[in-house]
Formats: structure tokens, C-alpha cells, sequence
């Protein structure tokens, strides 16, 4: 990315937050509503993710859990847990 525009830079950053506020968001979930319903892919992501940032039980600061998802995606880590 580094051709890439600040811009472009800027927008692909953004994009990773999101995806890793949806991620934990959605994991949160999984666990709040069950997960006798879940696919093979969606359990192995949670998995993933659980095995780095702790069910939320209580209030605390997010900032923490989001960017740690937000290197595993970019490392590509639950890229790579999906394919084996």
C-alpha cells in the first residue's frame, strides 16, 4: 500500500476498524444468543477471536479488543485459521 494515496490509506483503515467493531460485535453475540446455529467458518472465527479478547461481562474500554482484531485481520490470522 505504499503507492496507495493518503486518502486511499485513510479509507482502508477505516475499513478495518469497521470490520473489527462488526467482528467483535458479532461474536459478542453468538454468545449471548447461542451457537447451536452456527456454521464451520463462523465458529472458527469466533474461536479465533475468543482465544485473543475475552467475552465482554462488563463495561470496559473497547479500544483494546478492536485493534487487536484489527491486526488479526490484517496479518491475515483469521484468513489463515479458515483455510486450514
Amino acid at each position: 500500500m505504499s503507492n496507495s494515496s493518503p486518502k486511499s490509506r485513510a479509507n482502508a483503515r477505516k475499513c478495518g476498524i469497521y470490520s473489527s467493531h462488526r467482528a467483535l460485535f458479532s461474536v459478542q453475540a453468538i454468545e449471548l444468543r447461542g451457537s447451536e446455529k452456527i456454521g464451520k467458518g463462523t465458529n472458527i472465527v469466533h474461536a479465533t477471536i475468543r482465544k485473543a479478547i475475552p467475552m465482554l461481562k462488563e463495561d470496559r474500554v473497547l479500544s483494546e479488543d478492536i485493534e487487536k482484531i484489527r491486526q488479526m485481520i490484517r496479518e491475515g490470522i483469521i484468513l489463515e485459521k479458515l483455510i486450514k
